[in-house]
């Protein structure tokens, strides 16, 4: 019959359902029975999911190119990215800060001109209530100038773009290690509680389509497996050692620069430098192939910064200098 024969062809050309992270099979008293989650792709998990596909493409086609093993590919693929990336923000950061620098004798020339402008008109209203109007006066004008030569405050941020960046790099490679939850992860839902204890209790975890098999046999010296942890305990320590160098190095630069160290950045270098020291315990179970990478790209980082502080170093600042005292004021 024409209506059966027509059943019998779309049961046969039905498609076979296909296979998916947020699809788990939960285990009854009674049998195995699997279910479906309902899930609706958002934006947000879109443009992750996205962004990190990109990331593992690039990776995985260095890969391809050079024919290196993981151990050396995941190194020079953050040399690439500080090359491509980070030290061109870092130059220009450098030229910006120069720049801005070269203003404050200018700044200064201003605050004494109008100083003396306030002062004369505005004596009545004490000395605290001049300084106000002054630190106003002088920051509309800064803001003009600045604005003026392009040297307005948000691009003394553009040095913070490098985070994102290095974010996205470490999860990408946290996805190819098989580790299933990272940093941007934060930013798309998650499954909900009761299939993830489905999913525990079966078993079975569900892979990502970034995960690289190939990580557990490019490995290198005490490490030949880059999807476990290290054993030895070198790399952990040693991504602690690279952090608090870095910090140590910045540190230095500033006190060469002159730029005062008030109490905020006092304390600010002391919980910097207890991070470093506690990111070592802290990161003994993520899989080798992040700690190579991690620590590859803080060294890389200080190469960098030392290139930059030969060829492009930031000036000192200038400070005003101080009028004399008369004998008569000094005896006073």
């Amino acid at each position: 019959m024409p209506f059966v024969e027509q059943l019998l062809r779309q049961a046969t050309h039905r498609s076979t359902p296909i296979a998916h992270p947020h699809i788990v099979r939960r285990e009854s008293r009674t049998g195995l029975q699997s279910c479906r989650r309902a899930f609706h792709a958002s934006p947000q998990r879109l443009f992750v999911e996205e962004c990190l596909s990109t990331t593992h493409t690039l990776i995985t086609g260095l890969h391809s190119v050079t024919g290196l093993s993981w151990a050396y590919t995941l190194p020079l693929t953050a040399l690439l990215i500080r090359l491509t990336i980070t030290a061109p923000i870092a130059t220009y950061s450098n030229i910006i800060s120069n720049r801005r620098l070269e203003l404050n004798p200018l700044f200064n020339a201003w605050r004494a001109a109008i100083a003396r402008n306030v002062y004369r008109a505005r004596k009545a209203k004490g000395h605290a209530a001049c300084e106000k109007i002054i630190q106003r006066a002088l920051r509309a004008k800064g803001a003009e100038v600045r604005k003026r030569m392009g040297l307005q405050y948000w691009k003394s941020y553009f040095p913070y773009v490098q985070l994102p960046v290095f974010i996205l790099a470490i999860d990408t490679i946290r996805a190819m290690c098989g580790v299933e939850y990272g940093l941007l992860g934060l930013f798309s839902p998650s499954p909900s509680e009761e299939d993830t204890t489905a999913t525990k209790d079966v078993g079975e975890k569900a892979v990502s389509s970034l995960f690289e098999p190939s990580l557990a046999t490019e490995g290198a010296l005490w490490f030949p497996d880059l999807l476990v942890a290290d054993s030895a305990l070198v790399l952990p320590f040693a991504l602690s050692a690279s952090l608090l160098a870095a910090i140590l190095l910045q540190e230095r630069k500033l006190q060469r620069e002159g730029i005062p160290f008030g109490k905020g950045r006092i304390w600010l270098g002391r919980v910097l430098k207890s991070w470093a020291l506690l990111i070592g315990p802290a990161t003994l179970h993520l899989p080798s192939g992040m700690l190579i990478y991690w620590i590859s790209s803080t060294w890389f980082a200080l190469g960098q910064n030392l290139v930059l502080d030969s060829y492009l170093p930031i000036k000192p600042i200038v400070k005003p200098c101080k009028p004399k005292q008369s004998s008569f004021v000094k005896s006073e």
